[in-house]
């Protein structure tokens, strides 16, 4: 598809409720005052029997790329954490951006002044994002369970917004699925979980994931 060479595509996710309609126009709403560069668009996870139950007026209030619900019954649990890599691996697929570079948020985040892509160091291979202290997975054992060695070096505590280019994207977003299915389905390696049989402890001490809302052994 054709490039738009240092433009930019505003992403977020959210899905089809009130509680997200609310946070939904503050994104777009922002985005126009702010002058942020780009069209925006909305990932919307919808199950089927929400959707048929999705008010038409919520739906229009803004441009939006309706996809699969992944927070419940994926992978044989309900995690809403599913739907953040498979929103932008169907978007990026199914409806890719001719923007060259993809801004993606969190639809509690407000934008306040247009943002540059390149002036901010985004490019073929570089994701620009936030250094995120209490991300400490990326320094402790805990990287080093699911990756090969020699991607571990490279793991950083980053988050909250990313700037992609549409191509690294691409390549990214179904990686993202598959780690999060790994790490959530994998609590033995880095919960200290003793076996009911052997009375083996999975590994010798927790391996701290940085997440308050991760409860021990999930």
């Amino acid at each position: 598809e054709a490039l738009l060479a240092e433009s930019m595509h505003t992403v977020f996710c959210a899905e089809c409720t009130t509680y997200f309609d609310w946070k939904s126009a503050g994104v777009y709403y922002t985005h126009r005052t702010s002058g942020m560069p780009g069209p925006i668009t909305r990932l919307l996870a919808c199950s089927k029997q929400q959707f048929d139950a999705y008010p038409a007026s919520s739906l229009k209030m803004g441009p939006t790329f309706v996809h699969p619900n992944y927070a419940y019954n994926y992978n044989n649990e309900s995690s809403g954490s599913y739907n953040k890599p498979a929103a932008v691996m169907h978007w990026i697929k199914e409806s890719p951006p001719a923007e060259e570079f993809v801004l993606f948020i969190d639809a509690d985040m407000l934008l306040l002044k247009p943002i540059d892509p390149v002036a901010m160091g985004a490019k073929r291979g570089t994701v620009v994002s936030e250094r995120v202290s209490y991300m400490i997975g990326t320094s402790n054992k805990l990287a080093a369970q699911f990756l090969p060695p020699e991607a571990v070096p490279k793991a950083k505590p980053v988050g909250w917004y990313h700037i992609f280019h549409r191509d690294d994207l691409r390549q990214i977003a179904p990686r993202w699925l598959h780690y999060e299915i790994e790490v959530r389905t994998n609590p033995q390696k880095y919960w200290s979980i003793k076996d009911e049989h052997s009375g083996q402890l999975s590994v010798p001490a927790d391996i701290l994931t940085g997440d308050a809302y991760v409860g021990h052994g999930s």
